[in-house]
């Protein structure tokens, strides 16, 4: 009997492996170095320090400083004579009360004179800046880069004692999965603007393609032969193309044309009171024209009916395709965004550069808050990270609270170059029903604001849950009969599973929690909201300091971000330095309201053993620490590794078994693997 529970607990495993194995033929790999410029000082300084905290000036680490960057990447290790390929756009927190590492959350931006010029990659992990080589997880990606995962070493090339410039070295190692479409200019029906070479993909099927095209800047010539501030426009043309139900061919596409209108060199001060540049224009919803859209596309009556309770469609590549309106209200006496840090200099920039804003905006199923249902509340931060225009690093959940998704959560970080009419952030995870999630959202503006002191995005979601939430009842039955008989130490799923505990020393002597940074209303808020705490927490195997030993550090920072109930954002590394998983390190980012019994946040990526991870963590207060000022909480980490390691390094392959023995007589089942692997 044994030995048949543990023949179906492995028959499970190969079915969710192979529901969840993508096809190799679909992945593609890519290696990328690049050169990071930290330029600190001069008058050219391309970093800014925008909070700290009462401490930061005594601490040998800085512990607690935050840092806002806009740093070039070039081609080659000098930055007066290299290749300009793109910028490094985001923060860096100080997180290492004893030790100087950092805490990295930015977007590599590529440029013009880049191959991936248009595109971005998602960036997030610790930095311990004193190690030889360091690992970073890439979270997700944009443009040719959407859906990438990977991760990112870091080597320090060269570093001025004195001043504190530096390059680094970023030797970069991508897995992804899309197909960018070749356009033809003139394309103008289904299934034209491919490329004769590209006919075998196009017969392929089973997957989407999609590219957009701008034929001419706003303001200038389609060649860019006339300056800004012209009345000459541009037409921005999208199409997407999806398989038919035979996987061949295309039955699903869209044009968007948008009309010439005049470039806005300049608006009035904006509801930050700072002055905005806008480098292009942008067509506003009434200058959008000769829209199309099959049946299943933003105008169909199912689509009008599923955007109104937050449902959504699902496309040719099963991913759930939705609409929200996000509602940015930064004036009045409602304003669910503040500013709680800035540079000093901040004030003076033309785009706002090192200013951090926390966010509880709701999510509507409509433009008009008045006339709509709201769905849930974006909440997280937004920073100023772009010295040339207003671009925003945008670090934010997607709380469902009503609807199709409630009780359900987004993980969105990306970039947000607001002048633009579409722009693209990766989904890097999520809970409930989107626990694991990947995928991405296209924001456009609806109303920037400038008279009501209320922005409001129009958020389209392209989502896409674990395999494993996607399987048929029958195989979640199976799932979890498995689950009640595999080992302890691993889940149905294939997902390992162990617990720490975390440790918030908020009093005492030696905190290792310290506020940085807060609004001016965050202290007469009963939820302190916009308060950001910086953390170097102790992780340990037991609930108790004293009697239990210390695996690691839980190194990031938290944002309080509920104006009506205690949740907060969590960016954070899981750094071991002792036990079975001594030097690597977890990414989690999500919502921790901290209220609830139980909480769910995304495992995002990984170092060392963990690279590529992904999974979730459960997490339980043990402690509130009312009377001890150290809150205890239990968390539970469940994850699963993409890949291998050592010489299987981001491995990729099969293996096909044979049973040898079934074991009814011996109760030793004995089976032949023969293994087919393929490494970099």
């Amino acid at each position: 009997m044994a030995t048949s529970n543990y023949m179906l607990a492995a028959a499970a495993l190969l079915i969710v492996l192979a529901a969840a194995t993508p096809s190799p033929a679909t992945a593609k790999e890519t290696r990328l170095r690049v050169f990071w410029h930290d330029v600190v000082s001069g008058p050219n300084s391309t970093v800014t320090q925008v909070a700290e905290s009462p401490i930061s000036n005594t601490s040998a680490t800085g512990f607690g400083t935050v840092i806002v960057i806009d740093d070039p990447l070039t081609a080659g290790p000098n930055l007066t004579t290299s290749k300009l390929i793109g910028r490094a756009q985001g923060m860096y927190v100080s997180a290492g009360k004893d030790t100087l590492s950092l805490m990295m959350a930015m977007s590599f931006v590529f440029v013009d004179g880049s191959e991936y010029n248009g595109s971005s990659l998602a960036v997030f992990g610790p930095n311990p800046a004193e190690r030889q080589v360091r690992e970073m997880a890439v979270v997700g990606g944009t443009g040719v880069f959407r859906f990438a995962r990977g991760y990112a070493q870091a080597r320090t090339r060269w570093f001025n004692a004195s001043t504190g410039d530096a390059t680094v070295e970023y030797n970069i190692h991508l897995i992804w999965h899309n197909k960018v479409v070749p356009y033809r200019k003139g394309a103008t029906t289904a299934g034209e603007g491919l490329a004769d070479d590209n006919d075998d993909e196009r017969k392929g099927g089973g997957w989407i393609g999609r590219e957009r095209r701008r034929l001419g800047r706003w303001g200038r010539t389609s060649s860019g032969g006339e300056p800004a501030g012209t009345t000459t426009g541009s037409i921005e043309m999208e199409v997407e193309m999806m398989p038919c139900s035979d996987g061949g061919g295309y039955n699903d596409w869209r044009r968007q044309r948008w009309r010439h209108i005049p470039v806005v060199t300049t608006w009035p001060s904006s509801p930050l009171n700072l002055p905005v540049m806008m480098g292009e224009g942008v067509a506003s919803p009434e200058a959008r024209e000769g829209v199309e859209s099959s049946n299943n596309g933003e105008g169909s009556p199912r689509s009008r009916a599923n955007s109104a309770r937050g449902g959504g469609d699902r496309d040719g590549a099963g991913m759930t395709k939705f609409k929200v309106f996000f509602h940015d209200v930064l004036a009045g006496p409602n304003a669910t965004a503040i500013r709680i840090a800035q540079a000093p200099s901040t004030n003076n920039s033309t785009t706002s550069f090192g200013a951090v804003v926390a966010i509880d905006d709701p999510l509507t199923s409509g433009p008009s808050r008045a006339n709509s249902t709201e769905l849930g509340r974006a909440q997280g931060s937004y920073t100023f990270t772009d010295q040339k225009v207003i671009s925003f690093l945008m670090s934010m959940n997607l709380v469902f609270t009503a609807g199709d998704h409630k009780g359900s959560t987004l993980d969105i970080m990306g970039r947000n170059e607001v002048a633009s009419a579409v722009r693209e952030m990766s989904i890097v995870g999520g809970s409930g029903k989107f626990r694991m999630a990947k995928g991405y959202v296209e924001a456009r503006t609806v109303d920037y604001g400038l008279k009501s002191g209320e922005s409001v995005v129009e958020y389209t979601i392209f989502v896409k849950a674990s395999s494993a939430a996607a399987l048929p009842l029958q195989l979640l039955l199976l799932l979890s009969m498995a689950a009640a008989m595999a080992l302890a130490a691993d889940d149905a799923a294939g997902l390992t599973k162990f617990k720490l505990y975390w440790h918030d020393v908020l009093a005492g002597s030696s905190p290792t929690a310290i506020r940085v940074a807060q609004a001016p209303s965050t202290n007469a808020s009963s939820t302190f909201f916009g308060a950001v705490v910086a953390i170097d927490d102790p992780l340990t195997s037991g609930p108790s300091r004293a009697s239990s030993t210390e695996l690691g550090r839980a190194q990031g920072s938290y944002t309080f971000a509920d104006q009506k109930t205690f949740g907060l954002l969590m960016n954070m590394n899981f750094v071991f330095t002792a036990g079975d998983n001594k030097g690597s390190t977890l990414t989690i980012v999500g919502r921790n309201e901290v209220l609830s019994a139980v909480r769910e946040m995304s495992i995002v990526g990984g170092s060392g053993k963990f690279r590529m991870a992904k999974g979730y963590v459960e997490a339980r207060t043990i402690d509130s620490g009312n009377t001890s000022g150290e809150t205890v909480v239990e968390y539970t980490v469940f994850m699963s590794i993409v890949g291998g390691s050592g010489k299987f390094r981001m491995a990729k392959g099969y293996v096909e078994a044979r049973t040898v023995d079934s074991g009814n007589n011996a109760g030793e089942t004995t089976v032949e693997y023969t293994v087919f692997v393929k490494t970099p």
